[in-house]
């Protein structure tokens, strides 16, 4: 049957890769710990029909097809042991730039994207800190930055989606055209239909970006500041990490103002905060310097070899009002020697901005992304199995504390299930797309 469905794929608009060093490659994700059995194929459309004839052929055939754009989730979402990869890095390129919006290929990286807006100085209203991922890739998951405080998740600027289900129908949706569709997509896991381009909003870009680093060492000042500063709205950026400091872990509370070209900064901005323990580090930076700064770092890593080691990360949303004592419990179990230069993030949101029915997000009007992510470095089977089952334990405490999970890193089994959807078995009713989480 392998050969059956190859031959089926190579007749279609596309890229066929079955090689047996490529296919062990697709066997794993960003994680370095989600191994799985190797797909029987990678396929890369060109174009949306050739998605739509590769899910009938899928269909046909009886075999599993798995969408992955740069493969960064890293709980094994990505991976198609047995199936077909759909790499989405064929369906590439930006058109109809205007003032207000522009329609990108799901396969387009983020950066891509912005280096082509900001020649018009517009942008999206959302970037996730690391730009080297698929525009597919984070609609299907939600896309929280920091500026989500204010303009919620990527997937809420989204105007339209070039979509296709499982069953191989081809559709452009949005909230007034096949709104349900547009609906499921939005945040879906690729449960629902491929996405294969989307309209998306987009917004002045300012001339420059003034960042503000302040250390702080009590968690609650940091956490305290950090919610006030996003109920004012007087910062374009609002979060936290939590860093190394001196063989202890510390608070860096990061801000963001946006500027026009003669900007000297908000610094009257920051008279009102506590003084910081550890100074306070201020850059004035372009917007595209802004942007590429977090890419400048990868590759740093890239250079040390930490890009290769194993990340089992995890990220939850959690109740603002737990978020104190879920920061205490994380820094006593979870040792600075446990985060292998890796990072802890702390996003401030409130519910206002987020409308995408598929990102589930507690209750509370305030809370925040919680995204843990440590590298197995020096990387070793004992210091990823201790991460991974480090990562599992914030996990079921999360949900005791009234928290949902966003599913780009380690998704435990426990508790975790695709809701129903109405349109579910119509939308695929050959069971084809990816089995997704749990």
């Amino acid at each position: 049957m392998q050969q059956t469905i190859e031959d089926a794929l190579r007749g279609l608009d596309g890229e066929v890769e079955s090689s047996e060093e490529v296919l062990a490659s697709f066997a794993d994700d960003f994680s370095r710990s989600s191994h799985r059995a190797a797909p029987l194929a990678v396929f890369r459309p060109r174009t949306a029909e050739a998605v739509s004839e590769l899910m009938v052929l899928a269909r046909r055939h009886g075999v599993r097809v798995t969408v992955r754009g740069q493969g960064h989730t890293t709980g094994g979402q990505s991976l198609a042991p047995g199936g077909i990869v759909l790499d989405t890095r064929g369906l590439h390129g930006v058109w109809e730039l205007s003032e207000g919006a522009v329609w990108v290929g799901a396969g387009t990286l983020w950066s891509e994207l912005v280096h082509e807006t900001l020649s018009s100085s517009l942008m999206p209203p959302v970037l996730t800190g690391y730009l080297g991922l698929s525009v597919g890739g984070t609609l299907s998951v939600g896309g929280i930055g920091l500026r989500s405080y204010r303009y919620g998740a990527q997937t809420d600027n989204v105007l339209e989606l070039e979509v296709v289900t499982g069953a191989g129908e081809h559709f452009v949706c949005s909230p007034d055209r096949h709104a349900d569709l547009f609906d499921a997509c939005r945040a879906g896991l690729g449960q629902f239909g491929t996405i294969c381009a989307a309209r998306l909003r987009l917004v002045e870009a300012p001339a420059r970006v003034h960042a503000y680093d302040l250390l702080y060492t009590d968690p609650q000042v940091c956490l305290r500041e950090q919610e006030r500063l996003m109920q004012q709205g007087r910062f374009a950026e609002v979060g936290s990490m939590v860093v190394p400091h001196e063989g202890r872990w510390a608070y860096l509370l990061q801000l963001a103002f946006d500027g026009g070209p003669d900007s000297d900064g908000a610094g009257e901005l920051l008279d009102d905060l506590p003084p910081p323990d550890g100074g306070c580090e201020t850059m004035a930076l372009s917007c595209r310097e802004f942007v590429d700064r977090v890419e400048a770092k990868a590759n740093a890593m890239k250079d040390a070899g930490l890009w290769a080691a194993p990340h089992p990360w995890t990220s939850f949303f959690l109740p603002a009002s737990r978020m104190p004592d879920f920061v205490e419990e994380l820094t006593v179990a979870m040792q600075v020697d446990d985060l292998g230069y890796g990072s802890i993030g702390l996003y401030p949101l409130r519910r206002g901005p987020f409308r995408t029915p598929g990102l589930r997000l507690p209750s509370d009007e305030l809370f925040y992304l919680l995204a843990i992510l440590p590298n197995a470095f020096p990387p070793s089977p004992e210091r990823t199995a201790k991460l991974v089952e480090l990562g599992r334990a914030f996990y079921r405490r999360c949900i005791d504390m009234g928290g949902t999970l966003y599913p780009i890193g380690l998704c435990p089994n426990e508790g975790w299930r695709l809701e129903a959807h109405p349109r579910r078995r119509e939308l695929d009713p050959g069971g084809v797309l990816a089995p997704g989480l749990g």
